[in-house]
């Protein structure tokens, strides 16, 4: 469990760290309260804390036996940041897929070999976040078109990825439930499992620049 903690916590704060720190002119609109944008701390600084926050992860997961993930994760990052992956939706998609196998695989491979009904788990997922990701790039569509990146909904239309979505969003239950959940027999809990999963949850987005609510 320990093992596991600090290691998303790095696996979270060495993406985020260059996330934020090639967006600060954007941030400064639509994200005031980051720390880059606040001058809470420097690029300069930003800099040295992802290099060694980086070193450290990929030191770790040498140590833990996850290397591997964790390399994979530093190259996928900074391609998505440094090298402008995520400027289109293919990119970005991709990055989202492959970023979720580099966490989950890492995560069970600390306690336990990776089997196939270990894989069978990781790759739905990693497969439905793929597909269903463009629901982030919902909520700032102007930021978006500002920055020349042609995400799902720029290219394809707001109206057809909203519909896009809400198909995906329908079936996944489905999906679940077919290949996680009834391989293994209908228990109460599965079946509670798979009815919790199914139940429409209305999400609201709140545009930071003019305090506008998105359902």
């Amino acid at each position: 469990m320990l093992h596991g903690l600090v290691y998303m916590a790095l696996y979270s704060y060495t993406f985020d760290l260059s996330n934020q720190l090639m967006g600060i002119a954007e941030d400064q609109m639509g994200k005031p309260d980051r720390p880059l944008v606040r001058g809470l701390c420097t690029p300069r600084g930003a800099w040295k804390r992802w290099i060694a926050a980086a070193l450290l992860f990929l030191l770790l997961g040498w140590l833990w036996g996850v290397w591997l993930w964790a390399a994979i994760w530093v190259l996928l990052g900074s391609w998505h940041n440094f090298l402008g992956g995520a400027k289109h939706w293919v990119g970005k998609n991709l990055l989202n897929g492959l970023g979720t196998i580099a966490q989950l695989a890492p995560m069970w491979q600390l306690s336990a070999p990776l089997t196939t009904s270990a894989w069978i788990w990781i790759m739905t997922i990693a497969i439905a976040n793929f597909v269903l990701i463009p629901l982030q790039d919902l909520r700032d569509l102007t930021g978006d078109h500002v920055n020349g990146r042609r995400t799902f909904p720029i290219v394809f239309g707001e109206t057809v990825t909203r519909i896009y979505l809400a198909v995906g969003f329908l079936l996944l239950p489905l999906v679940v439930f077919r290949v996680l959940i009834f391989p293994f027999g209908p228990t109460w809990i599965r079946v509670g499992c798979g009815v919790f999963l199914a139940v429409p949850i209305p999400i609201r987005f709140v545009n930071p620049v003019d305090n506008t609510h998105l359902v």
